[in-house]
């Protein structure tokens, strides 16, 4: 049994049915996330903000964090409130 490749409806078909015998090891989690979630959020973060790449690494991974746990809209209107006061 294997779910490798499997999206959307037939994804979620598959975790429905076999939910219980389905284990994501903290690695994984972490190497499909800092391989793919992340470099979204940063792509996205570098296109919309010009001064994104003269921050500092904790600036923008609080940037970066920001938009992947409020949404890129959130971040973005913090982003023009700050640049307006």
């Amino acid at each position: 049994m294997t779910a490798a490749g499997l999206k959307g409806q037939a994804a979620a078909q598959f975790v429905h049915a076999h939910y219980a015998s389905v284990t994501i090891t903290w690695d994984q989690a972490m190497a499909e996330f800092m391989q793919r979630e992340l470099p979204k959020w940063e792509a996205m973060n570098r296109a919309e903000l010009p001064n994104y790449e003269a921050l500092s690494g904790d600036c923008a991974g609080s940037l970066d964090s920001l938009s992947y746990n409020r949404g890129a809209a959130t971040a973005m209107s913090r982003c023009a409130t700050s640049r307006r006061t």
